[in-house]
């Protein structure tokens, strides 16, 4: 078997400013994994680290440079990397077998959740939008478009100094349209009552409003208010999201495959939640259309009981060599395709591509970031 790994750089249509980063990159670099079998079968797999180190320490770059450093087998501490390759295995191994990826994610689920039968994915799950910090007078125009479009879930950025202003202008230009809202963990104990009176415009979800060892804060917050508080930056892993639920410093949590280090530890995390009566969301990372395959066949297991952030690809790529996902009446289309993702075009993928690497992989060499054999 083979594995190339390439670092591509894609042109995009708008920026995500966040608090963690006011001034995004302008081009969306992303490390993919191409695994080719003796038949000369692909599953492509992508790290959905960010273009700049800072959101995590991770970054599209370095993970490009991780990977080729050790031959795609990455050990712990590169959950994203090690994401990227758990990704093209599977996708090379569900379209040998014929199987959609959401027919897998049911499978294992069922298997997994003791006395569960075996379901079918839903048809569609509700798309959900994010707006990144502008001006009133964009962010109120970008959600009045959006609702136009049936999304009926926009989550709003927010920072010190800009919480409650733009929550209020969208909530009175798109009464009936759920909000959230995501502070990625800028905020501090003094916005405690202005984060906790959001509900009162309509905020059902306030996501990572402090920092991530600040589960003090998020305590009081989640027993001031009727809105949920998830933990994004903060569930880290399976045993630290199980801490912050029993400390009462998150009421829900936003799973991301990346930085769980794959879908296994992703379905792991989902299992419990559901089984405790945790809801969670599904965490979008600006992926390409192969990752939002991926993170709307996650969405559709049962536990995903809060709207996560589910839009097409092209809300923030103006080209991409992977399908995108589909967005009909607010709702997006659950892939029924085998595999992860339809396989990308080639010459945009070459196109896009800033440096590759190719080598021998063997299979049997695969760690996960445990450290324990993925078999």
């Amino acid at each position: 078997m083979s594995c190339t790994i390439r670092l591509v750089s894609l042109p995009t249509v708008d920026q995500l400013a966040a608090a963690h980063d006011p001034r995004p990159a302008e081009r969306r670099e992303l490390t993919i994994v191409e695994l080719v079998d003796a038949e000369g079968r692909s599953g492509f797999g992508e790290c959905s680290a960010l273009t700049r180190p800072g959101y995590t320490h991770e970054w599209a770059r370095g993970a490009f440079d991780l990977l080729k450093a050790t031959q795609g087998r990455p050990r712990g501490g590169a959950p994203m990397a090690m994401a990227g390759v758990e990704m093209a295995r599977l996708d090379l191994g569900l379209r040998v077998a014929g199987l959609a990826l959401s027919q897998h994610l049911h499978t294992v689920f069922s298997n997994g959740a003791s006395g569960t039968a075996a379901s079918s994915p839903p048809g569609s799950v509700p798309a959900g939008v994010v707006l990144p910090l502008a001006t009133i007078d964009d962010t109120v125009a970008a959600a009045i478009a959006w609702a136009e479009q049936g999304v009926r879930r926009l989550k709003l950025k927010i920072e010190p100094g800009r919480v409650t202003e733009p929550v209020t202008a969208v909530h009175d230009a798109c009464p009936g349209v759920e909000l959230h809202v995501d502070a990625n963990g800028s905020c501090m104990a003094s916005d405690l009552n202005e984060l906790a009176a959001l509900a009162e415009s309509g905020v059902t979800a306030i996501e990572q409003p402090f920092a991530p060892g600040d589960r003090k804060s998020s305590a009081r917050l989640a027993s001031s208010t009727s809105a949920l508080v998830l933990a994004d930056e903060a569930a880290i892993d399976r045993a630290t999201i199980i801490e912050l639920v029993d400390e009462a410093a998150a009421t829900g949590v936003v799973i991301k495959p990346g930085r769980l280090g794959g879908l296994d530890p992703a379905i792991a995390v989902h299992d419990w939640c559901h089984a405790n009566g945790v809801g969670v969301a599904a965490g979008g990372m600006l992926e390409s259309g192969l990752g939002r395959y991926a993170l709307a066949a996650l969405a559709s297991l049962p536990g995903f009981t809060i709207t996560g952030d589910l839009s097409p690809a092209r809300r923030w790529l103006a080209d991409d060599p992977f399908a995108d996902i589909e967005m009909v009446d607010g709702a997006i289309s659950v892939p029924t395709t085998a595999g992860v993702a339809p396989p990308p075009d080639r010459e945009l993928l070459d196109r896009f591509t800033l440096d590759r690497a190719t080598f021998n992989w063997n299979d049997s060499d695969w760690i996960d970031s445990d450290g324990n054999d993925r078999e």
